[in-house]
């Protein structure tokens, strides 16, 4: 089964009201966990989705989706890989996630939600977990940061490697943060 991102909590849930529900609860389980709340735009962000060599690509990602079992061996590599450290990657495994843009380092449990018990994942942890876990896939980083080279010699692999896999999330969870937008897995 093929997964992949949407854009926006409203327009994965679609329906205005139920998605306005999602984001009510959402907000009040950030308010407890004392952090910022999360504004959903209205629209998709310009620019989420651009042109990157030939393609229309979820930052530089030729794909936004993949198939759920890559999901979870990506899962499954970062708890064999990263151990503890690996605190929202292994979510992978139980779809779908939120990405939030707002910084935390536990994931939050959404009880009652669209979904019921929902996790909400914070894009910047998941890019750190990410960066952590790119040597174990010889993903070559300056930093944390990935080259367009190397990105691109990603997307030549093919959907079946596990480095495209991990450039699909890595670029899902940099675009969350960077236009400050939420993500859904699913």
């Amino acid at each position: 089964m093929s997964v992949g991102f949407h854009v926006r909590v409203a327009r994965y849930i679609g329906d205005p009201a139920i998605a306005g529900k999602e984001l009510f609860q959402i907000n009040r389980l950030l308010a407890e966990a004392n952090l910022p709340p999360y504004r959903e735009p209205e629209i998709d962000p310009p620019g989420i989705y651009a042109a990157f060599g030939r393609l229309t690509c979820l930052g530089r990602a030729a794909l936004d989706h993949n198939s759920a079992s890559n999901f979870a061996r990506l899962g499954e590599a970062a708890q064999e890989h990263l151990g503890a450290e690996a605190r929202m990657l292994p979510l992978l495994l139980s779809l779908p996630l939120y990405f939030l843009p707002i910084a935390f380092a536990e994931p939050l449990y959404l009880d009652g939600g669209y979904h019921g018990r929902q996790p909400l994942c914070s894009s910047h942890q998941v890019t750190r977990e990410l960066v952590t876990l790119a040597k174990f896939f010889t993903i070559p980083l300056d930093g944390s940061l990935l080259s367009d080279a190397t990105a691109q010699a990603i997307n030549d692999r093919g959907d079946e490697e596990p480095q495209t896999t991990w450039l699909t999330l890595f670029e899902g969870a940099r675009q969350s943060a960077a236009y400050n937008c939420a993500l859904v897995l699913g």
